[in-house]
């Protein structure tokens, strides 16, 4: 609006000019610093703000204080590959907000009754994605507490793509006993274009096998963990994975200036304990979903055999999660 329509007229000493000029020096004076500094003709629009703002997916310090359905998912499906025992039901029993943890349930109920409740299968279990499918590149870490038991497996993972030709990287936490004293293990692994290599045990060596093995000191069905991966790239090129436990780089793969993809493990003190044979070809680079996950494996030794005589609920906990996109890292 026009400042002039705001001042009388009438025969002062001072002109119209003169107090428009007042006003407008007034009103300047009055503005916040933030705001004084800049050229009046730029729009409030243009105002620079943190880029941690315009990243649509971003889950910084996550906590799971309480359900948000406008960020994540219950899952309700069945996995038709025979490795896996269960069904992911939707029910707020597998599936719920307890003491500031996501807690995912895995047990017979309501299968034990009624086995169509569960498309057949014995099992059920929960499982979390976001609704956000564009997550690509950056850091992923979540605080986790893994399931006890042979054959139970708690996840974290990005997967983008339909089943059979999906991008995926993958930390698989076992909740089987010690295969040594004082040694557990911790699986992580990648697709491309719904290959995981040509792979056979043991996993990662050689590659082409996307799969490597991670021996780790503690029971991570005993005590919280905080288990983290690292997406590196641009655009539709992926240059190099990394997977960290406890702040501590244990696995990177990357793909080197000739093309090859290159993999090495490292032990808790940053010690090289595996490299894998190069290859050429290329890493996972599809926008892609997260997801949490708990589930029970049958017939895959690395896992253990699932045996559920107890009849008691197995539980994973996550305390958080977080995601920072490139641009806010």
């Amino acid at each position: 609006m026009k400042l002039k329509n705001h001042v009388r007229s009438g025969p002062h000493a001072t002109s119209d000019q003169a107090l428009a000029a007042l006003i407008l020096l007034t009103i300047f004076w009055s503005m916040p610093s933030c705001l004084a500094d800049k050229d009046l003709t730029e729009s409030i629009t243009e105002i620079s703000v943190p880029a941690a703002d315009r990243c649509d997916c971003c889950l910084n310090d996550y906590g799971f204080d309480q359900e948000n359905s406008s960020i994540w998912i219950k899952s309700n499906w069945m996995n038709h590959d025979p490795i896996y025992l269960n069904v992911w039901s939707s029910d707020p029993w597998h599936n719920r907000i307890k003491d500031g943890n996501l807690l995912l349930n895995l047990d017979d109920y309501p299968c034990r009754n009624n086995k169509s409740q569960c498309q057949n299968r014995d099992i059920a279990s929960g499982e979390y994605s976001t609704i956000c499918d564009h997550h690509r590149y950056g850091n992923y870490s979540s605080r986790i507490l893994a399931g006890k038991g042979e054959g139970v497996v708690t996840g974290m993972f990005l997967l983008g793509g339909s089943a059979g030709s999906q991008d995926e990287i993958d930390v698989e936490v076992f909740g089987k006993k010690a295969v040594e004293p004082g040694t557990w293990e911790v699986q992580t692994n990648y697709y491309v274009k719904g290959s995981q290599g040509n792979c056979s045990e043991p996993y990662g060596i050689p590659e082409p096998c996307h799969v490597s093995v991670i021996p780790i000191d503690f029971d991570p069905t005993e005590s919280y963990h905080i288990y983290n991966i690292s997406w590196i790239g641009e655009g539709e090129n992926c240059s190099a994975i990394k997977w960290y436990i406890d702040s501590k780089l244990r696995r990177q793969v990357w793909l080197d200036a000739k093309g090859y993809v290159q993999s090495e493990v490292f032990d808790e003190n940053g010690e090289i304990i595996e490299v894998g044979n190069a290859y050429k070809g290329s890493l996972p680079s599809n926008q892609s979903k997260i997801f949490l996950s708990l589930w029970a494996a049958q017939n895959w030794s690395l896992a253990g055999e699932f045996n559920y005589s107890k009849k008691e609920p197995i539980f994973a906990k996550f305390d958080w999660i977080k995601y920072l996109s490139p641009d806010v890292i």
